[in-house]
């Protein structure tokens, strides 16, 4: 057994692909990276910064539990929310917060001793705890929320603001996140939605996923419309391509230990048709292209087959994760039939046809026998086959 601070993090992170699938599958999103900079333990979304000094002083039971605090400081956004707040203070609101949950939700696991913790604060957000926190936090308070650090995302685009530690500082100028940020940290964030949105589904599949924080994180990642919760309870998601064991993580291989590597979710074939007649403005369009793309970043390994219909069939094309672009075209009558036709015609076979239009029309097909939604901006429509859903 490989008892280096390596060694024992990768030990600890298979047993939470076991024990706690939700955690586990999203600390695999985050690189370990070996430094002294920090001290104990610290995430920005990026890289999972840790001192092996650190490490291989805690119990497994500790370590357990700390990996699955800092996963959750990027849960629930608090590397990209501190703004101008005090770093010290912002840590230590958040390790009560995350804290919280740990003690609350995270069944198998106990926290460390020295954690931060208060009834007082149970069930808030660390932006409620820091306004109730004394201005001023004993030395006590500070030390003991070192344990597992929320560090600013991308800190080299925005430079501390001198009321934190030095640690803090450290860890965005130095070695551990030097050239990993390459989105903006809107973009960042809007990534880890949907990492947190497959890791539901991850933990789902296993009867891992009736913890009240994960109902509660559930509600809070539901989209503008309700098709996509359509989409992850009624479609076919093929989990077994979560892990890869055939493809080992090349990162933890030279410790001697075998990890799955992480593959992208993706969903069974699915037909998208989209209404491009005269009545659709770029408004819809638009809106179109987003939940489009909001598929793609939630399954980043399924390939759409998108169908553009007016009167007729416009065009059609692929879209993948590495080419979303979208090429509509139309601008005549409408017509619900083409679509359907092409895909009988063709002897398609789809777990499912999604129709986006906004409703001004009455010409439908025959029912095909394969789920259908229908996506609708305008108005609301007396279909014949199929689930009707509002774009609110």
């Amino acid at each position: 057994m490989d008892n280096s601070a390596k060694g024992r993090l990768t030990a600890a992170t298979t047993k939470l692909l076991l024990l706690q699938p939700f955690f586990g599958s999203l600390l695999m999103r985050l690189e370990p990276v070996e430094t002294e900079a920090i001290g104990t333990m610290g995430t920005d979304s990026v890289v999972l910064a840790y001192s092996p000094k650190f490490v291989e002083s805690l119990s497994n039971t500790d370590l357990m539990a700390i990996l699955c605090h800092e996963v959750l400081h990027v849960v629930l956004k608090h590397p990209f929310r501190r703004n101008t707040r005090n770093r010290d203070k912002w840590n230590i609101a958040t390790d009560y917060a995350v804290n919280d949950i740990v003690k609350s939700d995270v069944n198998e696991l106990i926290l460390p001793s020295s954690a931060l913790y208060d009834p007082r604060y149970h069930d808030m957000t660390a932006d409620h705890i820091y306004a109730l926190l004394p201005k001023k936090d004993s030395k006590e308070s500070v030390e003991a929320s070192q344990m597992g650090k929320v560090i600013d995302y991308n800190q080299k685009s925005h430079p501390p603001d001198g009321k934190g530690s030095q640690d803090d500082k450290a860890i965005g100028d130095s070695c551990p996140g030097e050239g990993k940020y390459e989105k903006t940290p809107e973009a960042q964030s809007d990534s880890w939605d949907s990492y947190v949105a497959s890791a539901i589904i991850s933990a789902k599949s296993v009867g891992k996923g009736s913890s009240n924080f994960i109902l509660k994180m559930q509600a809070g990642l539901e989209p503008k419309i309700s098709w996509q919760e359509y989409l992850a309870n009624c479609l076919t998601i093929d989990s077994r391509n979560d892990y890869c064991w055939r493809m080992p993580n090349r990162r933890y291989l030279s410790s001697g230990v075998i990890l799955p590597s992480l593959n992208s979710p993706t969903l069974e074939d699915i037909i998208i048709i989209v209404d491009t007649s005269g009545s659709i403005d770029d408004k819809d369009l638009s809106r179109f292209a987003s939940e489009l793309q909001s598929i793609l970043f939630t399954y980043p390994g399924t390939s759409l087959k998108v169908i553009y219909v007016d009167a007729g069939i416009s065009s059609m094309e692929e879209i993948t994760i590495d080419c979303v672009e979208f090429h509509p075209s139309g601008g005549g009558g409408t017509d619900f039939r083409p679509g359907f036709d092409y895909i009988k015609r063709e002897q398609l076979n789809p777990s499912a046809i999604i129709y986006f239009t906004d409703g001004y029309c009455s010409s439908y097909p025959e029912d095909p026998g394969i789920p259908v939604y229908w996506i609708s901006t305008g108005a609301k429509m007396n279909v014949p086959f199929g689930t009707l859903i509002m774009y609110e």
